[in-house]
């Protein structure tokens, strides 16, 4: 037994160690972020950040409405931004207090052109956080048809943007674009570099595309029905406004691959339990597999490419990456 002792107090003063690196890393990245830029500057501009820190279209230094919308939660749930924890939580968060549910016939979607479940008379609608969809298509959040039912003045709104590198490719392998790709627009190839290459030379200069493929987060927050209202107007102008309007839509947009963080935020603003936030991963890869970059899928012709045209996913999650940390600087 005398002898193990050194062994174990060794392996304790090791394990203080650890925890005392993990918690120094943890306060650094909370605490220095850069200064965040403005939407215009993320947009228009390459240069170097500005030296003073700029203001944002959303209030940073007024957060009390923000705090005050605590009974209802609206989440827009984006494709392969890592949603399934997030909605976990939020099922358990509603069964556990018996708040209503704004469904569809269809619950695990919401059917923007059915109408919802009802209630009783008297109740109210309290939650809502699935894909938005019409029936047999892929649609995109319509805010004129959840207002009504969870108004803005009463509900936190909510939704959680990923890194467009890791979710294009998430959603071209998850959804076999490859086989769709060839078959649509009868494309040679079999790598992903040659089929997509020649997809993305169809692709228009002038204008902005936005689907399921290019650009799907936005399209999943309506930048396609934003484009029809906004002819006429230049393309970085329009993703300059629809920066502008996700701003005063959302009261937080969180960050995929900053998620614990982003839980810490949505705690904060909620005044949740951690007991709330506690959660385990749904529908992640493998531990054994080795995830895809598209450094190793895309020619770096075919990379700027799509960079350009999947431009709008870019700015609008450069922009609100840097919101995010901003907010979570404010805590």
């Amino acid at each position: 037994m005398l002898k193990r002792l050194p062994l174990f107090c060794l392996l304790c003063v090791v394990s203080l160690t650890v925890m005392v690196r993990v918690l120094y890393v943890l306060q650094r990245d909370y605490i220095s972020y850069p200064a965040p830029q403005t939407a215009d500057q993320v947009i228009l501009t390459t240069g170097p950040r500005p030296t003073v820190e700029p203001e944002f279209y959303f209030e940073l230094n007024n957060l009390t409405n923000i705090r005050e919308k605590k009974d209802k939660l609206m989440f827009l749930k984006t494709h392969k931004c890592g949603t399934s924890s997030l909605v976990t939580i939020l099922y358990l968060f509603g069964i556990r207090r018996n708040l209503n549910f704004l469904l569809t016939p269809y619950e695990h979607q919401f059917f923007n052109d059915q109408s919802p479940q009802e209630l009783a008379p008297g109740q109210e609608y309290d939650i809502l956080c699935q894909h938005h969809r019409s029936t047999g298509a892929w649609d995109y959040y319509r805010p004129w048809i959840i207002h009504p039912y969870l108004p803005k003045e009463k509900t936190f709104y909510f939704t959680i943007l990923r890194d467009p590198q890791q979710q294009f490719l998430s959603n071209y392998f998850f959804y076999d674009h490859q086989q769709k790709l060839k078959k649509k627009y009868r494309i040679q190839g079999k790598t992903v570099d040659a089929v997509l290459k020649q997809y993305l030379a169809k692709l228009p200069k002038s204008s902005l595309t936005c689907n399921n493929l290019i650009n799907p987060m936005s399209y999943d927050l309506g930048f396609s029905h934003f484009l029809q209202k906004k002819k006429g107007v230049s393309p970085d102008v329009q993703i300059l406004n629809f920066i502008k309007y996700l701003d005063k839509e959302f009261d937080l947009i969180m960050i995929t691959n900053e998620f614990d963080k982003s839980l810490v935020l949505l705690k904060h603003y909620l005044d949740w339990k951690i007991d709330d936030v506690v959660y385990l991963k749904k529908m992640t890869r493998s531990l054994r597999e080795t995830p895809q970059t598209v450094q190793s899928v895309l020619s770096d012709e075919t990379q700027e490419q799509l960079r350009f045209h999947n431009r709008v996913d870019i700015k609008v999650f450069q922009y609100f990456q840097q919101r995010f940390r901003a907010q979570l600087a404010t805590l």
